[in-house]
């Protein structure tokens, strides 16, 4: 299909940590916007965040923020925070797995060679043929997390705060 925006999945934090855990060089806006517009990269360099059960779930295609140490370790002190890279125009797609704090994962391939390969291999990477990165990275994301992260469904309802730089 061919995305071109990221997301994060972080457990067991509120709303209200997230957004205070977003460095202080972006603004959550009161603007709202569905999923459609949330899951695209029309809002960088900002995003979206928003909400769905069990997870916040915060949409940009910013690699600085998705793959900032500080901001990661701080969501994920009290579950996980999984990244699910995603750049079809540059051919980078990864993974990010943060858990209680900790850097755990990181998997990035560009042009279907690894690029990053850091931490031990998770469960959810086993018998994983690499034909198609971008497939491979959202089946190991909706293995890990449960969400099915192209699917419009897991968004139709939500309503997504923009922030903005």
């Amino acid at each position: 299909m061919g995305w071109n925006s990221s997301v994060i999945l972080i457990e067991k934090a509120s709303l209200d940590q997230v957004k205070n855990a977003i460095p202080d060089v972006f603004t959550v806006t009161n603007r709202l916007v569905g999923g459609e517009q949330a899951t695209t990269s029309q809002l960088y360099p900002g995003g979206a965040l928003g909400e769905i059960p069990k997870w916040i779930a915060l949409w940009t295609s910013n690699t600085q923020l998705l793959m900032f140490d500080e901001f990661l370790e701080s969501v994920s002190r009290t579950g996980r925070a999984v990244v699910c890279l995603q750049s079809s125009v540059s051919t980078i797609h990864g993974l990010l797995v943060y858990e209680r704090g900790q850097h755990r994962r990181s998997l990035i391939r560009n042009n279907y060679e690894t690029l990053v390969d850091v931490g031990e291999p998770i469960p959810e990477e086993a018998g994983v043929i690499w034909q198609d990165d971008e497939s491979n990275v959202f089946e190991i994301v909706r293995h890990i997390t449960g969400v099915d992260v192209t699917d419009s469904k897991t968004w139709e309802n939500v309503k997504f705060a923009v922030f903005v730089l």
